[in-house]
């Protein structure tokens, strides 16, 4: 599986130079706010969604 970021408008994949990728939080209100951070209209992620480093600044 290709894992790319779930942000709205990066087009980053995995085996590009060098970059990071995480997983959205499973616990409740750390979840939510990565959520509303991500701000994808009627979007919520799955256990596979990843968001790429730059755009983790949301913790």
């Amino acid at each position: 599986m290709v894992i790319s970021c779930c942000a709205v408008g990066c087009a980053n994949r995995q085996g590009k130079a060098n970059i990071s990728f995480y997983r959205i939080p499973f616990d409740g209100e750390r979840r939510q706010r990565w959520v509303a951070a991500i701000s994808r209209k009627n979007w919520q992620p799955s256990k596979y969604s990843r968001i790429f480093c730059p755009f983790t600044n949301v913790a």
